[in-house]
């Protein structure tokens, strides 16, 4: 397993990618959909390699759209654990600061609709 550097809440809720983080939405340009490749899992605010990977089939054509990772037992409870032991902070942040960093996560998946529609219906 291999650790792509750490993400901020900042980082992760905003709706650029910083300079210094791989680009997770690159396009492939090895087979003739606009497929998105490159993703991590993000554990523990660590976005990391799967363990193993999953081919995403796009069943109108039959081709493998992109490669997904797909995590272990062992990174499943990773991020368990990761989400167990970020709760108790998460639930004392005021509303009103949760409320805020939802929406603006509410915002960045706005802006990026057209992208996921396109990518929604491939797979």
């Amino acid at each position: 397993m291999e650790t792509e550097g750490t993400l901020s809440a900042g980082q992760v809720l905003s709706p650029t990618q910083p300079m210094n983080e791989p680009n997770r939405r690159a396009m492939n340009t090895t087979n003739e959909e606009d497929g998105v490749n490159d993703f991590r899992l993000l554990i523990d605010g660590r976005l990391v390699q799967g363990a193993g990977t999953l081919d995403v089939i796009n069943p109108a054509t039959g081709r493998t759209l992109t490669t997904a990772p797909r995590a272990d037992r062992a990174q499943v409870e990773q991020a368990v654990a990761a989400a167990k032991a970020a709760f108790p902070s998460w639930a004392a942040t005021p509303l009103r600061v949760r409320g805020a960093l939802l929406a603006r996560l509410a915002d960045a998946l706005e802006a990026e609709q057209d992208q996921f529609a396109r990518l929604l219906t491939r797979e």
